[in-house]
């Protein structure tokens, strides 16, 4: 049998190890005059505080659109009120905790802008349709042990490039 494209393909699937190709959107307070945590919120299944992330789209700009449409509903924000600003991309390996073994992520990351906050998002901590989100320090984050465990890496990324 002749190698073809089709074989090829197959390879190359075969090759790609990323286990979760996912965009991760950091915001900052910067309602505050000097901004210095991150919204965060708590997933469930993971049971951790993570930054809000979204599954990546191979199309950068239905990425942008797709995650900004997300925010804007999860958040109860006008999405003309919300900016995203690609900043970085990790490939990362790195011991999953709900799946017992090593996988690869692949992270883009976006700096989020909220030009217009609800009066809600302006409390410590608040809960919208059932999610709980709130606002937490680099150190904060990494004093926290579940934080350290499951995502210390995507902290660190965000400590180091935002």
């Amino acid at each position: 049998m002749k190698y073809n494209h089709e074989k090829m393909m197959k390879d190359i699937i075969n090759l790609d190890q990323t286990a979760y190709h996912h965009s991760i959107v950091v915001f900052q307070d910067t309602f505050l005059p000097f901004a210095n945590r991150y919204l965060v919120y708590w997933d469930k299944r993971w049971q951790c505080w993570f930054f809000l992330n979204y599954p990546t789209q191979q199309d950068e700009r239905k990425n942008v659109e797709i995650i900004g449409d997300k925010i804007s509903r999860a958040l109860k924000i006008d999405s003309s009120c919300i900016r995203l600003e690609r900043k970085c991309q990790k490939l990362q390996q790195k011991y999953s905790e709900s799946h017992k073994e090593e996988r690869y992520y692949d992270h883009v990351f976006y700096k989020g802008t909220i030009t217009v906050f609800p009066e809600l998002m302006k409390s410590d901590s608040f809960d919208i349709d059932g999610v709980s989100y709130r606002w937490m320090t680099m150190a904060a984050m990494k004093a926290n042990p579940d934080v350290r465990k499951k995502n210390l890496d995507v902290v660190e990324v965000v400590e180091k490039d935002f």
